[in-house]
This record gives structure tokens, C-alpha cells and sequence, in this order.
């Protein structure tokens, strides 16, 4: 079903729930919503741009499926604070992290999924959850 996509417009930060291996401890995994029209010739069934903690070919900035993720929100956060960037220039944000140099390595504190997404949306990267307990104690247990 594709319905709930309508919830989300280019450039939209979504969140996810996600958990700590062997834990029960949760935190906030963070993509952007690039829609359905292809533009980055990642295929339509790739809807979201998002930093893993794993990379699939060697890529760590990676357009993946929205259908594949659990429950998920959109989560502006910043708004208030920040103007968010032009579709023109969130495109760009986008074909420059989409680049594996520019990318780099994941990183939970310097270099994780929340710095890509305000990155893209905003055109500044924050990161907020480092003041999380769960984040610090997603840290102890890996």
C-alpha cells in the first residue's frame, strides 16, 4: 500500500524506532524522503536516502525502500529553527553525499544518520540524540 507516502513531501525527515542488538534499548533512526520519481537513478521503489551503520556495497549513504522500514514519522525537527533548503538544493546535498568521499565512513557520534538527514534538509548537519542516555548505552553494548 502507498497511501501513507502521502504523509511525506521531497526533502521530509523521517524517523524510525530502532534497537540496540541484544538490548531493549531504542533510538531514533534517521532518513530523508526522496519520493518516486527516480531522480537520482536510484529505481522508484527507493524512496528514502539514509547513512547505515553497515554498508551495503561498500556504501554508506545509500537509497533504500520505505516499505522496508518498521514504523516511521516524519520529524522536521528543526524547522522552527532553520529554513529548510530548496528542492534544488536538497538535490544537490543529496548527489554530493550520494558520493562515497563526501559520505564517509559511519560514525554514531561524528558521522551518523541525524548528521546526513539535517544535512540534506537544512544544509547544516546536528546531531540532537547525543544527549540521549540510550544512544550513550547503545555505545556500551555493541
Amino acid at each position: 500500500s502507498h497511501l501513507f507516502y502521502f504523509q511525506y513531501t521531497f526533502g521530509d525527515i523521517i524517523s524510525f524506532r530502532r534497537k540496540c542488538a541484544k538490548t531493549k534499548i531504542t533510538y531514533k533512526h534517521f532518513a530523508v524522503y526522496v519520493g518516486t520519481k527516480n531522480l537520482f537513478g536510484q529505481g522508484e521503489d527507493k524512496d528514502i536516502f539514509h547513512r547505515i551503520y553497515k554498508p551495503t556495497d561498500g556504501k554508506y549513504c545509500v537509497f533504500e525502500s520505505l516499505t522496508n522500514e518498521g514504523e516511521h514519522a516524519k520529524e522536521n525537527y528543526l524547522d522552527k529553527k532553520l529554513t529548510p533548503s530548496s528542492q534544488a538544493d536538497i538535490i544537490k546535498h543529496i548527489k554530493v553525499m550520494a558520493n562515497e568521499t563526501h559520505c564517509g565512513k559511519y560514525d554514531l557520534l561524528l558521522n551518523n544518520c541525524e548528521h546526513l538527514a539535517t544535512y540534506v534538509r537544512y544544509g547544516k548537519a546536528y546531531f540532537k540524540q547525543v544527549c540521549d542516555n540510550n544512544i550513550v548505552l547503545c555505545l556500551l553494548v555493541r
